[in-house]
């Protein structure tokens, strides 16, 4: 699809929202807090739209030069060479704490401190403010 689409802009600003979640919810990992059933839903929603969104990445295009590029061997090029690794290592860490018991800490905070990695979405914020500026 197109990255200026209203489809595309709809789901940055579910992106940006859940990042927004994100920055509220990680600090407060770092204490003892009872997770609640929204809590829990919350990361469920979160972590099921960043997996989709490294997947639909590839086929969303991108400017190069001013010019709309929608051909997906590019798009997949692209990607791979600008936030691919950076994604896919985020959703990678947040699988991989779903399958190691992300409510059990007994490795003297590991587990906090990987789920902090989550923050670095935060960088994700500048590629949504790009691509606002490529679509006005």
């Amino acid at each position: 699809g197109k990255p200026g689409s209203r489809w595309r802009m709809g789901w940055n600003v579910l992106g940006l929202m859940l990042i927004a979640w994100d920055a509220a919810i990680i600090p407060m990992q770092f204490f003892d807090y009872d997770s609640s059933f929204f809590t829990v839903m919350m990361m469920w929603i979160s972590q099921m739209f960043w997996t989709v969104d490294l997947v639909s990445n590839f086929f969303v295009g991108f400017y190069r030069k001013g010019e709309l590029v929608m051909d997906f061997v590019t798009i997949a090029k692209h990607y791979f060479k600008t936030w691919f690794v950076f994604d896919l290592v985020v959703v990678s860490i947040e699988w991989f704490l779903y399958f190691v018991g992300q409510g059990e800490d007994t490795s003297g905070g590991f587990i906090r401190l990987a789920r902090s990695f989550r923050i670095f979405r935060m960088a994700r914020m500048m590629k949504l403010m790009r691509l606002k500026e490529m679509s006005e």
